[in-house]
């Protein structure tokens, strides 16, 4: 399902107007129907509701589904965040029309304690207040209703994003009304996915509006990753498939303290079906977590017992045995870790998968990701993309999608920003949010995991971009079988791969196709 900006919704508004001849008043009344359908079917029977609209488009839309909610029988009350001069447009002649048939329409009162105590004698708030085109903070008058609506303690559904979070990119800037519901128009909007702006929506839901979507696909370029999307992807496996068919992926990495990210890589990638996979340490250090299906290699360690800088020459024997490579998993960033990332710069031109210290190193040698390469995906946590980046980690937190989508674009290198949502950007400029996963996947080593799974993907032939697009899917699906199977909060990394072929079970299962 694609996912638009507020300006990209405007468009798409704009284009079903002018080149289809659907009437802005047509979307409006679909949008206000919908929303009134959803109310109803989530709530009963009959409601009492308050409406709350601002003069824009918004307001239009929670005018409607208010006619829509009286005309059902419901008891509506509508309440004017500002006076009826300054409506205008499809607004105003909704605003006519609910007037028309009945509807009381009154003035939000000043006193925002006032208006709150009339709000807690609803069993719903509808929030049409602001709209995607929404930005910065509240004005005083307005920001005083959505305190009231969000103290009064009745349940709120928001009409498309709730208002005062951004649609661009999720920004709160001052009052945000908090939804247990939002009823969002045709595709949903960047902001509802994005935190903080994704704590406010509560649940989302998505409603047609008879917009005319295929025909515009082509100027759209983001996405949520479905479950059908990693069926579609997921390679099948022919019966007489043997481990050499299924891929030889090598992970670098281990130093003092960090001995078992590369065994958690390693157990990821063999979970998603890695023929081979073969850990290689700096030789000395003691080899963690290793189970008997990985095998183990060592280059030469160094005195701080990580990787010693000659560990660069006596790479390439393994690299030869190798179809996809995974580095930085416990890697260290000693001269060692930097004399090996050269290396590989230098002599890999098979697919890549850097991460960890892998990404701390090429941050102090970033010219490598700027030049010729092979196929590389990078997984930075947002601390390592602040880094890659020369800025705050604010400063990615506040624009995840658009960081990782140029990063992507300069570095010629798929980018999956880890986080909640984890973004996939892509070269080409195509870009991927993923829904999946579990907040107790907040702990150490999950990130190894995702690593592992990406290039055990890749090494059974997916392409870069399907592999990291199917690996987060994957990896947050995982992690909440794991999460559901141990019962929340405390569950390890070796377990969240270790469900991964339950992931792929069933995301195959549910969307079981027939191949030719």
């Amino acid at each position: 399902m694609f996912v638009v900006t507020g300006r990209e919704m405007a468009a798409l508004d704009a284009a079903a107007q002018q080149e289809y001849g659907l009437p802005g008043l047509v979307l409006m009344e679909n949008a206000g129907r919908e929303v009134a359908g959803t109310i109803e079917a989530r709530y009963g029977s009959p409601l009492r509701v308050a409406v709350v609209c601002g003069p824009g488009n918004n307001g239009g839309d929670g005018l409607v589904a208010a006619r829509h909610l009286y005309l059902r029988g419901h008891r509506v009350e509508v309440w004017l965040l500002a006076e009826e001069e300054a409506y205008r447009g499809d607004a105003l002649v909704n605003l006519k029309a609910a007037r028309a048939i009945g509807l009381l329409l009154r003035r939000v009162p000043e006193e925002e304690e006032a208006f709150r105590e009339i709000l807690r004698k609803e069993d719903v708030i509808l929030d049409a207040c602001f709209g995607t085109g929404f930005s910065g903070a509240p004005r005083p008058g307005a920001a005083a209703a959505i305190r009231a609506i969000n103290a009064a303690g009745r349940p709120v559904v928001a009409v498309d994003i709730p208002s005062g979070v951004e649609a661009d990119t999720g920004a709160v800037r001052g009052e945000a009304v908090r939804a247990a519901l939002t009823v969002t128009f045709a595709l949903p909007k960047l902001g509802c996915l994005l935190y903080p702006g994704a704590a406010y929506c509560g649940e989302l839901v998505v409603v047609p509006i008879s917009l005319p979507l295929v025909a515009r696909e082509e100027k759209l370029r983001r996405r949520i990753i479905e479950e059908r999307d990693a069926a579609d992807l997921l390679p099948d496996r022919p019966k007489d498939a043997h481990k050499g068919l299924a891929g030889r992926v090598l992970i670098v990495g281990g130093s003092p303290g960090l001995t078992g990210a590369p065994f958690l890589a390693a157990r990821g990638a063999l979970r998603a079906g890695a023929g081979l996979v073969t850990a290689i340490l700096p030789a000395g250090l003691a080899a963690v977590e290793k189970t008997a299906a990985i095998m183990l290699g060592t280059l030469p360690g160094g005195p701080d017992g990580g990787f010693a800088p000659e560990a660069a020459e006596t790479l390439a024997p393994w690299l030869a045995r190798a179809d996809v490579l995974a580095l930085g998993p416990g890697l260290g960033q000693g001269p060692g870790a930097r004399a090996l990332l050269l290396a590989v710069a230098a002599e890999w031109w098979g697919p890549l998968v850097l991460d960890a210290d892998g990404l701390n190193v090429l941050a102090t040698t970033l010219e490598l990701a700027r030049g010729g390469h092979g196929p590389w995906i990078l997984t930075p946590h947002p601390g390592e993309m602040a880094r890659l980046l020369g800025i705050p980690v604010a400063e990615v937190q506040a624009d995840r999608v658009g960081h990782a989508e140029r990063a992507a674009a300069a570095w010629q290198a798929v980018v999956v920003l880890k986080g909640v949502p984890t973004v996939v950007a892509a070269p080409d400029g195509r870009t991927w949010l993923n829904p999946t996963g579990h907040p107790a996947m907040a702990t150490g080593g999950m990130g190894d995991v995702l690593t592992g799974v990406i290039a055990g993907l890749m090494a059974q032939g997916m392409e870069p971009v399907a592999a990291a697009v199917v690996g987060v899917y994957l990896h947050g699906l995982a992690g909440e079988i794991a999460a559901a199977d141990r019962g929340g909060i405390g569950i390890l990394a070796g377990e969240v791969a270790d469900a991964v072929p339950a992931a792929m079970g069933k995301v195959k299962n549910t969307c079981r196709v027939t191949r030719s």
